[in-house]
């Protein structure tokens, strides 16, 4: 006869032993999940570029999130280029979509912002599994070394508009005070033209407890949680970052105005068919200043356009536009200003100013527009074509003339 205790040992060894064919089974499919989702190491810490031009007016930088791919971020199924309505759009994800990346893809920014160059910064975002053990302060750093090195390799310094999602928008705010505090970045800072925030948590988030526990229980799968720490809710380093931004925009937007946009969404995040709530809501997704956009979506869907008329896509295209609008207004007052400096030691003393200025200008063909409606230039243009054939346009040597004429503005105001 077997006794008690002998049937009971020989049943909590083969639990022991089922459960550990589980685990072992478990992990082995989310090593191989998870590395699957996973950038090469060697393609990290690079700018990306899905659009570039030999004359470029703008730069927009991506930043994904957290436990995010750099390129996959971006992406999702969605309807072929042509569907062009919302029912369209419906009926073609139906019968079958097309993986689409919004950021590279020729229906979205593409053709919406002719001659802006898009970008997007990979870094590596993992917390789970062999994590990344930088913190957000020195991948913030890395984003503004790579981002520069880019620019000046390239030749190309125009403004940009920095597009960060969840954690990504974290990074940006952190490279924007760093940038306006580091004379190495001063380029970056003097462009710096605007800011997209979509669903940034700005004072944290609840549900990052979870992924902290995760990473707790863990640790000898290489788990780490000193990035998913960081976003807690109301956490003191995203308290610091919170009072050292505001600070850093009161100082340049007395100089310039700089647009920013708060996306959040609003619906929960569900997974596996379990509700996580709204990770983050609109009293942590904005800020202070600029302007807030509620978007019907969750927040793995703030990122993830499926068509030109997806509301997320419109709504950033609107961004993208309301930035542009800011640039333009501020530099018709530089057109005139290098216009009007006859003085050549004005020109030299000033000169890197000239070229700032003179580069910038030459971003937007309908800059000079204040040239074209001034009363001279309108008072020539009603004589006839024999009487005074000849406008002066006077101005010191550099100060931006041929920028001007270089766009024909003047012939094409002549024959219109």
């Amino acid at each position: 006869m077997v006794s008690p205790m002998l049937s009971f040992l020989e049943f909590s060894v083969s639990q022991l032993v089922l459960l550990t064919i589980l685990c072992i089974g478990a992990y082995a499919w989310l090593f191989q999940y998870v590395t699957r989702r996973r950038e090469k190491r060697e393609n990290l810490d690079k700018i990306t570029v899905f659009a570039d031009y030999n004359q470029v007016y703008l730069d927009i930088v991506a930043v994904h999130g957290l436990g995010a791919h750099p390129y996959h971020s971006w992406k999702t199924s969605g309807a072929p280029p042509d569907s062009d309505s919302d029912l369209n759009s419906s009926r073609a994800i139906k019968r079958g979509a097309t993986a689409i990346n919004w950021l590279e893809h020729e229906d979205f920014l593409k053709k919406d912002f002719k001659n802006a160059r898009i970008l997007s910064f990979g870094y590596n975002a993992d917390w789970f599994m062999d994590a990344s053990l930088s913190t957000a302060p020195q991948k913030a750093v890395m984003l503004l070394k790579t981002l520069s090195e880019f620019r000046q390799t390239s030749g190309k310094t125009p403004p940009i508009l920095f597009i960060g999602h969840s954690f990504g928008g974290i990074l940006v705010k952190y490279a924007i005070h760093a940038a306006h505090s580091d004379p190495r970045f001063e380029e970056i800072n003097r462009n710096t033209a605007g800011v997209i925030f979509l669903g940034t948590p700005h004072q944290g988030s609840t549900v990052s407890l979870i992924g902290e526990i995760l990473a707790r229980l863990t640790p000898f799968l290489g788990s780490d949680t000193t990035l998913i720490k960081f976003l807690s809710h109301r956490s003191s380093a995203l308290l610091d970052l919170k009072r050292d931004f505001s600070a850093t925009m009161t100082s340049i937007m007395t100089q310039r105005p700089l647009p920013v946009y708060s996306f959040y969404e609003t619906l929960p995040t569900f997974r596996y068919g379990v509700s996580l709530g709204v990770i983050v809501g609109p009293e942590s997704a904005t800020l202070d200043i600029g302007e807030h956009i509620p978007i019907n979506t969750d927040h793995s869907g703030l990122n993830k356009c499926r068509t030109r008329e997806d509301e997320l896509y419109r709504k950033i295209r609107g961004a993208i536009q309301g930035v542009q609008n800011t640039l333009r207004e501020q530099l018709d007052p530089i057109a005139k200003w290098i216009m009007a400096s006859n003085n050549p030691a004005h020109v030299y003393k000033y000169r890197l100013d000239h070229e700032r200025a003179r580069e910038k200008l030459s971003s937007y063909p309908e800059l000079g527009k204040w040239l074209i409606e001034s009363p001279a230039f309108s008072k020539w243009g009603e004589f006839s074509q024999t009487s005074f054939p000849t406008f002066c346009l006077r101005g010191a040597v550099g100060t931006g003339k041929t920028s001007l004429r270089s766009r024909r503005m003047v012939l094409q105001a002549r024959s219109s």
